[in-house]
């Protein structure tokens, strides 16, 4: 899709409808407690009183202490993610299982939660429920000592004590039995390199076990390692597959192959395989010159779904190719045949135009039998009976004649058959008649689309049409009172016996297993199931039934979800032995190969056993086939013995390739068509992976342990605060993000939920542009200044994504501040250089149609935001984003020499700075506040509240080294009121007048900070925003990270520990921080924290690095990183001296300037390099001391320098 394509409006996954803009009912939040606006309501002034920050012990905040263990209950709710960056998602449990592997290439997340209301938040996940693995795989042990061999698996059902110890990217876990002689220590991780993004962006997870001989006898010891295989995961249960397992030496691979056995009766007459009409005669231009694939069709042809397609081409005159699209005529003649079947089965879409655009059986001259399609573009089955014309000659036509609306036609692969398609259930009728309801949620009988409520039909991304053929089922009750999703129900059809071996259903709505969906039930057993995709849109979805050909069933639809997505959606029944879709394994989003490998010598590979059903048969199974329309497993061991107490570590790894993303999730982006995942530009297949690993194992362990060592073992600051700031940068390592072939980042805010890598939440997140540079620095080129740019200067707040506003006023200005961020972590200015045309009109935009003419610094008209909600009026915290970007475009300007912008940008910045000083800050109240523009009464607003990121534009210009945005004595006072107000024991008792109770990611009795309280009223005057009353982690770290950079430390330490400890895995996940939905961006600001606690300060192209640490200055380690390399930092300061040392560790350092703060202002530095004295001169500025080296000095591993100020 081109930029010139965008769909109108908000049209993202999952949350378009069930943001605030898309003016939907609030069905997606999980309420607090009443939903009702207002709920538990008190005055303002009784409000006021609630507040009460609460209080930490100071030695919990600053102590060291030491790292966080879990064991016991806590174990199953541990999701380390521990894949590659970029190459999907899976979890590490607390007790070494893998869970909730997502590198399928699914619709949505298996396990849910990607529903706009942070689901997973109040419900937490865990590696102990119902299809947690999503395939089995694990590992075991086999130990012999004194005669006697015992088997047991290596988690907590194989151990008796388990501990978890977190030092993301590495999850150690420990194990120990009383009966077993051998004690095991696993680390698990993907290679995790600062900087080296290829390395730490590989499709694998390593495990290292650590064996010890506890015991007082030499034991041989079995560690094995098993999976099934995973290929094809959902795509087998929906079309005939045949999978494959293969051994190559230590490891095994699974892949699969299309099955082309499974319709042995059929004929196949025509395929479409090919680039030409090879055997049929063409007349007209209506059909192009060869048959087409899906992939290159325009959107618009798309924007029902998916085409129903077998195979990788099809027929379709819509002369997209030659521009007149439905203007143009043709048709299609096929060779003579003879009949053989009775029926001819093909699949049609388009026109509804009889004779004119069609599908026609043609003997002697006459037409004997005709197909049209329905007016939509999916291909669906059509049925010709020939039972009068058996033996007679015969050809096809595939014709349109028309030029009007809806003047073409699509056709599949045609087949002749003997068993035709049996049309179970078309909904064609008012009520449920011969089915058996209960509950309430389907109302009294099929729907047509024209009655469903506006919003159930808005926009999917390019998918713009329900998909329904007429009537359809549906559980979102408009019809009753209060949420639609409230109701429950179900839906039970007449038995039938299993004739033919593919169910097909059109189905939509909710994802959520076994809650809202579509099953088939035998013996009161469900055999088939398939759910929604978190979309109100239907597609048609075969269920392969084969295994239980002449049994009893019945169809039931199930709606046992009152949450955010909680319906089901359901069209037309039909049984047939052909599935609606034949894609390709190559082509399908779950085709690929997985690979098990030890990558220690001596490994024994098993391709396939014929019994994975209990650990001891892991070891001991028969052989299973290699080949198999059943599930496989496979297994790899190493076998070692060891002496009394001796230690031996033993190595696997696991890799995965596949490569094909489903497209319809990224339909709207540029390229999207053929994008694949950006390690299919390195590998070839999963057994590629692993031996590559294998290949470079001792360099990528080392180099992780380096930066794991660096990070927490070798700094001063607390264990809990490191843990916690580093935690969200595992988000790259899951589905919120991505990276295409042709080297594009691309994310989510959350898994699965709200497209285009916006710039309204990504403004927030600091890990990725600190730890990657690389990629922000291309998505700032590539999408913000490239796909997403306007000539205006405005940039898209999506990308090429579409949005309810052509841009975000928050998103522009964020973006240009990141702008900032990634030219300070380059080498050079090579990359501001390239983008500062662009940056300037960007910059300009914001100042002419934002700001106005008279340049004041303040924005006052339309400003959509992060809210989700259109604001007018004087915002401090957009109006200081604002200052913030002028300043950081006035640094920028000046280092590529534009004078004159430079002083523009820098006196429009401190006029808007003294306004925010002199009008929008309340000295009664102590803090900033919304002056409403009364010409928009019914915008959304904060108006006299206390806004948690009313001075976010502060946050940025500390971080990047830019003047002030807000006066330093207001920016401390106002702090101290938020701090106050809004930290509170129990956010969830908060309950203003005239807010909504917002959605739950604080429970009883956990600390929060409050989006905004109203201590002097006001909440009566907004639109009820639900927002005000939530708790969202991004926030909380912006507030943290500015509290630290004011210097105060402890309120921010106090603040980032609410967050640990909500986190904790005692209640849930603590590497998965929900906002809308699981790994939300905004969260990846806590390593922006870190970054403020250490007082760093960076500019690559300068070589200027600086430390003024918050956290026990006077003996002080940290890591750090640049734009080529990163180390550890550490210092020693006394009243009246400071010694610092600057150790690299990877990549290399190039400095000019060094900058400390001194306790009381410095006289003289010296500067060593090793032995050698660097002359250097000081400039003293108060307690500020900046160091300049007279000749550039460039550090590499093993090298540090050494500075002494007196």
């Amino acid at each position: 899709m081109t930029t010139h394509e965008l769909p109108p409006g908000c049209a993202n996954r999952s949350c378009a409808g069930d943001c605030p803009r898309a003016h939907l009912s609030r069905r997606t939040f999980i309420s607090l407690s009443a939903a009702a606006v207002g709920a538990m309501a008190v005055p303002g002034q009784a409000l006021a009183a609630l507040a009460a920050p609460p209080r930490r012990d100071p030695a919990v905040l600053f102590d060291r202490g030491t790292p966080t263990t879990y064991t016991g209950a806590a174990l199953p709710r541990i999701g380390m993610p521990v894949g590659g960056g970029t190459t999907g998602q899976v979890y590490l449990a607390g007790d070494g299982r893998l869970w909730a592997w997502d590198i399928f290439n699914p619709t949505s997340f298996p396990l849910g939660g990607a529903d706009f209301s942070g689901h997973n938040y109040a419900f937490p996940l865990s590696a102990d429920q119902p299809g947690a693995s999503q395939f089995g795989q694990g590992f075991a042990l086999r130990t012999t000592a004194r005669g006697r061999t015992t088997t047991r698996s290596v988690d907590a059902a194989g151990f008796k004590d388990v501990r978890f110890t977190g030092s993301y990217p590495i999850g150690r876990v420990a194990y120990a039995d009383p009966d077993s002689p051998v004690s095991v220590q696993l680390e698990a991780f993907s290679p995790f390199v600062p900087l080296a993004t290829l390395d730490s962006t590989l499709p694998t997870t390593i495990m290292a076990f650590t064996l010890r001989n506890t015991s007082s006898a030499s034991v041989r010891a079995t560690l094995l390692g098993y999976a099934e295989n995973p290929v094809c995961i959902n795509s087998r249960l929906q079309q005939p597959t045949t999978l494959q397992a293969r051994a190559f030496t230590g490891g095994i691979q699974f892949g699969a192959i299309d099955d082309t056995t499974a319709e042995q009766g059929d004929i196949l007459f025509e395929d479409w395989e090919k680039d030409t009409y090879d055997g049929w005669t063409v007349t007209g231009d209506a059909f192009g010159a060869g048959p087409v694939r899906p992939l290159d069709v325009p959107n618009l042809m798309k924007r029902f779904g998916d085409l129903n397609v077998s195979g990788t081409r099809f027929v379709t005159s819509y002369d997209f190719r030659g521009g007149t699209n439905d203007g143009s005529t043709g048709k299609l003649t096929s060779r003579e045949f003879t009949v053989e079947r009775r029926y001819v089965a093909v699949g049609v879409s388009g026109g509804r135009h009889p004779g004119e655009t069609c599908v026609n059986v043609v003997v002697d001259g006459q037409v004997v039998a005709s197909a049209t399609g329905d007016e939509s573009e999916p291909l669906v089955p059509q049925m010709l009976d020939l039972a009068a014309y058996r033996g007679r000659t015969a050809r096809i036509e595939i014709v349109d004649a028309s030029t009007g609306a809806w003047g073409h036609l699509s056709c599949d692969a045609i087949v002749f058959t003997d068993r035709p398609d049996i049309v179970f259930e078309t909904w064609d009728k008012p009520t449920y008649d011969g089915w058996t309801v209960t509950g309430e949620a389907f109302g009294a009988g099929p729907v047509t689309a024209a009655e469903t409520p506006d919003g159930f039909r808005r926009a999917f991304g390019v998918r713009t049409e329900l998909n329904v053929s007429g009537r359809f089922v549906t559980s979102y009750n408009f019809r009753g009172t209060g949420d639609p999703d409230r109701y429950t129900g179900s839906l039970t059809s007449r038995e039938f016996v299993i004739e033919r071996r593919f169910v097909t259903a059109w189905v939509g709505g909710g994802h959520h297993k076994g809650e809202t969906c579509f099953n088939v039930v035998v013996d009161g057993q469900v055999v088939a199931s398939a759910t929604g995709t978190d979309i109100e849109p239907l597609t048609a979805v075969s269920m392969d039934v084969g295994a239980f050909a002449g049994r009893t069933a019945r169809i039931q639809i199930v709606d046992d979800n009152t949450g955010g997505w909680g319906h089901v959606n359901v069209d037309r029944i039909l049984f047939s032995d052909r599935p609606i879709r034949r894609q390709p394994v190559a082509d399908r989003p779950d085709g690929g190969t997985f690979a098990l490998a030890a990558l220690t010598p001596g490994g024994v590979a098993r391709p396939s056993i014929a019994d994975w059903s209990s650990v001891d048969a892991l070891f001991d199974s028969a052989t299973g086939p290699g080949d198999s329309d059943r599930p496989q497993a496979g297994t790899v061991a190493v076998t070692v013995t060891l002496r009394p107490g001796e230690s031996r570590t033993i190595r696997f790894a696991y890799g995965w390739f596949f490569p094909n993303p489903e497209r319809e999730l990224f339909a709207e982006l540029v390229g999207a068509s053929t994008f694949r995942r950006h390690y299919a530009t390195r590998f070839s297949s999963a057994r590629q992976v692993v031996e590559y690993v294998g290949k470079h194992a001792d360099r990528l362990e080392r180099d992780t342990k380096l930066w794991v060592k660096t990070w927490y073992d070798d700094s001063s600051l607390p264990h809990w605060f490191l843990e916690r700031t580093l935690a969200t940068a595992s988000t790259i390592a899951t589905s919120t993000c991505y990276r295409w072939d042709n080297g594009r980042f691309y994310a989510w805010e959350g898994t699965y939920c709200c497209a285009g890598t916006c710039e309204h939440v990504w403004n927030y997140a600091q890990a990725i542009g600190r730890l990657f540079p690389d990629l922000e620095r291309d998505t700032r080129e590539r999408v913000d200044l490239g796909i997403a740019f306007r000539p205006s200067g405005e940039i898209g707040n999506r990308g090429e994504s579409g949005d309810a506003s052509t841009s975000f006023a928050d998103g522009q200005t964020g973006t240009i501040l990141r702008i900032y961020r990634e030219h300070q972590m380059s080498k050079d200015s090579a990359f501001l250089r390239r983008v500062w045309p662009r940056v300037r009109t960007a910059v300009d935009f914001l100042v002419t149609h934002r700001d106005g003419a008279d340049e004041d610094g303040i924005f006052r008209g339309s400003q959509w935001n992060t809210l989700d909600t259109e604001w007018f009026g004087e915002v401090p915290w957009i109006s200081g984003l604002y200052v913030a970007a002028l300043r950081a475009a006035a640094a920028m300007a000046g280092e590529v020499g534009d004078g004159a912008g430079a002083a523009r940008y820098a006196a429009i910045a401190d006029r808007g700075s003294a306004y925010l000083a002199e009008k929008l800050w309340n000295e009664e109240y102590g803090y900033y506040v919304q002056k409403v523009d009364p010409a928009h009464p019914t915008a959304e607003n904060s108006n006299r509240g206390l806004f948690i990121d009313q001075m976010y534009g502060q946050t940025y210009a500390a971080q990047l080294g830019l003047p002030r945005v807000f006066p330093a004595d207001q920016a401390r006072t106002a702090l101290a009121r938020l701090y106050e107000s809004n930290f509170r024991a129990d956010p969830g008792t908060y309950r203003p007048p005239g807010i909504g109770a917002g959605r739950v990611y604080t429970t009883e009795g956990e600390s929060g900070v409050l989006m905004a309280t109203w201590p002097h009223g006001g909440s009566s005057e907004t639109r009820g925003l639900m927002y005000f009353n939530e708790v969202w982690t991004g926030q909380e770290y912006q507030f943290a990270a500015h509290l630290f950079s004011e210097g105060m430390t402890s309120e921010g330490l106090a603040v980032t520990r609410a967050m640990y400890e909500r986190y904790s895995a005692e209640k849930r996940n603590p590497y998965n921080e929900i906002e809308a939905s699981d790994h939300y961006a905004r969260a990846m600001m806590g390593y922006g924290v870190y970054v403020a606690a250490c007082g760093y300060e960076y500019h690559g192209p300068q070589g200027h690095l600086g430390f003024a640490p918050r956290i026990h200055p006077e003996n002080f380690r940290c890591a750090f990183t640049a734009a080529e390399g990163w180390g550890s930092y550490q210092q020693r300061r006394t009243p009246g001296t400071l010694s610092a040392s600057i150790e690299v560790r990877y990549g290399q350092l190039t400095l000019t300037t060094l900058s400390f703060e001194t306790t009381t202002p410095a006289h003289q530095a010296v500067v060593h390099l090793g032995r050698d004295r660097i002359p250097a001169k000081l400039v003293a500025t108060g307690n500020r001391a900046v160091v300049t080296l007279l000749h550039q000095t460039t550090l590499t591993p093993g090298q540090t320098l050494h500075a002494t100020l007196s």
